[in-house]
């Protein structure tokens, strides 16, 4: 199956599908086309020019991509639009198109006469620049053809086109990355189903969009799926989504069998990178076995490494992934592990997924991931998320028992060189805003002492200027003391403090905040609660509001300023 992005330009398309909807109504494909052409024209983008792009709104981000095709330019497109992404781009790209703070504003007049500013001939070279984490956090450019994009959306299509048929295409991911760029925009444009253009970023706003524009389809990730309570996909049993889609890293069993029990299925997930594109997919329930894409080779190679070669990469070569794999026949295989999650101690080759796989089935711990801590002597660290039994034990037994029962209990599975020395205990792993743990995160966790007095949150990214933590705070911390005995609340000043303090770690703003405005403290936050801070920064990055909310209720909020 074979598509073209430059023949959705071409006028004799038909004109009146829609392509986009949001709070504002829908756009068809002939406002589109002619929005493309204007903002080609506006801008005056220029051949081999690298533009920056970042748009939060789906429809305006496609047609500054489009017009930055259409005339030779390359689009380089950033997860984030905060100032140490600008910072690093500078000198790297000619312009910064869109939300950004300096930004050219993307132009859209729909103007009758605009077809003519459009070069589809220009196609035939195009590409853009993505970017890859990776398990370090540093952004690595990625430059995609845009024949690698094309022969992805007809691999998907092949797949599953006939099971989305006219679906609306609702997704909580970013359209910045390669995931939601293929799944939420370029594939329904291509075949005519509609997207949502906003980024649907929490579980009741999706099933009231589902019920909304039924029948629907959800482009998600694990970190969403997982952070979903099972009651909520009870809500829309009814109109459930015809396919729940989900990438960016494992989805753990629970996620899986919560969607499954609600919608008949479990999610479909995709597997690949931003440098290989799309390799394959799985529904759990079965084996664990992934499934190719239509058009893709894997093979493994003498150190088990598993290879790919397909069309979604830049040549006919096999492109050596990141993961440990196992070819089961032609068309199917297993994964085993990531390359860099293999360390090595004394010689020896250690797993760190085996042993985060270990401290998974203890009692107590719903989650793990594991470092490794360099310094005198190289050693194994565990960031545990630990479930209501897990704390209990913890406080029962004294933290240095309840390690040592956990050291003994991992004999039977790891070798003793495995067997992490040093320990951390979360309500939630730290991810970035796919649901990925980082490496440079988790070993941060290890600088303070066991008792820090900052909660290690479930961070999840609304969008650039907005974050939301989830975490609780235990009874024995130091921030209660003196507030107050018998009864402890978490003081005010504190929760300012953290406010800054995690506007600075993940949303880029520095510290020297000069005042307080709009103050209310309308609840007490008291131990072992749920708590979620949401934190959004202003566009100009001289004020940041906070808002600490359990069980939906806003128990305190404010906002910091500047000068």
């Amino acid at each position: 199956m074979t598509f073209r992005f430059a023949d959705l330009l071409r006028a004799d398309r038909a004109g009146g599908t829609v392509v986009s909807l949001d709070r504002s109504g829908s756009r068809t494909r002939r406002q589109w086309r002619n929005d493309v052409a204007a903002c080609a024209a506006e801008l005056g983008f220029a051949r081999g020019q690298r533009l920056a792009l970042y748009a939060t709104n789906t429809y305006e981000f496609s047609v500054a991509l489009f017009a930055m095709w259409s005339r030779g330019a390359v689009p380089w497109l950033p997860a984030s639009n905060g100032p140490p992404t600008v910072d690093a781009l500078r000198g790297r790209v000619d312009r910064f198109v869109g939300e950004f703070a300096d930004g050219e504003p993307i132009a859209m007049c729909a103007s009758a006469h605009a077809d003519a500013s459009l070069d589809l001939a220009a196609f035939a070279a195009a590409e853009l620049v993505l970017f890859s984490s990776g398990s370090t956090g540093e952004p690595k450019p990625v430059t995609k053809a845009v024949r690698q994009l094309e022969a992805e959306v007809g691999a998907l299509e092949q797949v599953w086109g006939a099971q989305l048929a006219r679906a609306t295409i609702l997704a909580t991911v970013s359209h910045q990355h390669i995931y939601g760029l293929l799944f939420k925009l370029l594939w329904p444009l291509c075949v005519g189903r509609s997207y949502w253009a906003g980024l649907v970023a929490e579980p009741t706003r999706i099933n009231r969009l589902t019920r909304a524009h039924a029948p629907c389809a959800w482009v998600s990730s694990p970190a969403f799926l997982k952070r979903t309570p099972a009651r909520a996909f009870d809500a829309v049993k009814a109109v459930r989504p015809v396919a729940v889609f989900s990438s960016g890293g494992p989805l753990d069993p629970e996620s899986a069998r919560a969607v499954a029990a609600a919608f008949g299925a479990a999610p479909i997930e995709v597997y690949g990178s931003t440098e290989t594109g799309g390799i394959g997919w799985r529904q759990q329930g079965g084996d664990d076995a992934w499934h190719a894409l239509p058009g893709v080779e894997v093979a493994v190679d003498a150190d088990d490494v598993l290879l790919a070669r397909s069309p979604h990469l830049p040549d006919a070569a096999w492109h050596r992934t990141g993961d440990v794999g196992e070819r089961i026949d032609a068309g199917r295989f297993r994964l085993k592990g990531r390359t860099d999650r293999i360390v090595k101690i004394e010689e020896k080759r250690l797993s760190l997924t085996a042993v985060e796989d270990a401290l998974r089935r203890k009692p107590g711990v719903t989650d793990a991931a594991c470092v490794l801590l360099r310094g005198r002597r190289e050693v194994i660290g565990a960031v545990l998320a630990l479930d209501r039994e897990g704390y209990r034990r913890v406080h029962a037994e004294g933290r240095a028992a309840y390690v040592r029962e956990l050291r003994r209990a991992l004999r039977a599975d790891v070798e003793t060189l495995a067997i992490p020395r040093r320990y951390r205990f979360v309500d939630a792993l730290p991810t970035n805003d796919r649901g990925k743990a980082q490496q440079t995160e988790l070993a941060a966790l290890f600088d303070a002492a066991p008792g820090d007095r900052h909660p290690r949150p479930r961070i999840t990214r609304i969008d650039d200027r907005t974050i939301e933590l989830a975490f609780s705070v235990a009874a024995d911390s130091w921030v209660f003391k003196g507030h107050f005995p018998g009864a402890p609340v978490l003081p005010g000043a504190i929760q300012v403090l953290w406010a800054i303090r995690y506007g600075k770690m993940h949303l880029g703003l520095a510290d020297d905040w000069t005042g307080l405005e709009a103050v209310k403290f309308s609840a007490m936050i008291r131990p072992n609660v749920a708590t979620v801070l949401r934190l959004t920064r202003s566009e100009t990055g001289t004020k940041l509001a906070f808002e600490y909310r359990v069980d939906g209720r806003v128990m305190s909020s404010g906002r910091l300023v500047r000068g």
